[in-house]
């Protein structure tokens, strides 16, 4: 048997794994991604839908997405800008180019700097549909996979950026999870209001585990049993906060933190779900 032919077994054997792995895994991932002092989670759907929410600081975001994205998919079928933070939009500027995406959500609120001027560049150039929702829009992604809009602000400008956050809870079956973008006690307090029912298996802590988010209103409602803390290692904000670290606790919820762990994974069947770290 020639070298050749030994090769073409390797790759086909590789690449039949691959493939087999890929159309088992019929579960709902949330991939929260280690991406240092930024956000950026990646929800995979039982049948191969992508959602992206935010995309860090850095352009490496689609070297670190292609681990966790199946070789075969090159498509975003939805991607979700909180707010025009650099920590939470930069990176998705090269995916963009790369991975061929469907739609853009957003806060509707704009800032003037040549880089996020530049993405709104390409989101035009490229056609991309770009949303801004009403509080209580709901988008069907998947069979038993949707997420509802629980927060938007109401004005065009605001004083803080951070509380210009597309805050979202997703659903799959009985699963569910609350992502808040960089949201302050303030509009957690205005999401209180606003939305009836956000209890919640899971948290993606509001602004990487800031002292001036993450407060005891929200966390009583949402009950979590998992709060992930986005945060870069020794990072110049000293997040997570040693405050919202105790709140977080006291309310029950077990903490898992990019900066001490990687990225963190967490897999559902709509019912139960395990968690898992990959690097």
């Amino acid at each position: 048997m020639t070298k050749k032919i030994i090769f073409a077994i390797i790759i086909i054997l590789i690449l039949s794994f691959y493939y087999f792995y890929e159309k088992n895994d019929k579960l709902l991932n949330l991939v929260f991604i280690d991406v240092g002092q930024g956000d950026a989670i990646l929800i995979k759907s039982a049948n191969g839908k992508n959602i992206l929410i935010d995309g860090g600081p850095d352009s490496d975001l689609v070297e670190k997405i292609s681990k966790f994205i199946a070789y075969r998919n090159n498509k975003i079928d939805l991607i979700i800008i909180t707010h025009p933070h650099r920590d939470h939009y930069y990176g998705l500027i090269s995916v963009i180019k790369k991975y061929k995406t469907q739609k853009i959500i957003y806060s509707g609120i704009d800032i003037n700097l040549a880089d996020y001027n530049y993405m709104k560049k390409i989101i035009n150039d490229y056609n991309l549909e770009l949303i801004k929702p009403k509080l209580g829009d709901e988008y069907k992604i998947d069979e038993d996979l949707y997420f509802q809009i629980t927060y938007m602000p109401k004005t065009k400008t605001v004083e803080n950026l951070n509380d210009a956050s597309v805050s979202i809870k997703l659903t799959y079956k009985n699963f569910h999870a609350i992502f808040n973008g960089d949201s302050s006690c303030e509009i957690e307090n205005i999401i209180l209001k606003d939305n009836t029912n956000l209890k919640s298996k899971i948290f993606k802590a509001s602004h990487h585990g800031s002292k001036y988010s993450n407060c005891d209103n929200l966390l009583n409602a949402i009950k979590p049993e998992i709060t992930i803390i986005q945060s870069g290692v020794d990072n110049k904000f000293d997040h997570p906060h040693q405050e919202a670290v105790d709140r977080i606790k006291k309310s029950g919820s077990k903490i898992l933190r990019n900066d001490e762990l990687g990225n963190i994974i967490i897999k559902s069947n709509g019912e139960n779900y395990e968690i898992e770290y990959k690097n």
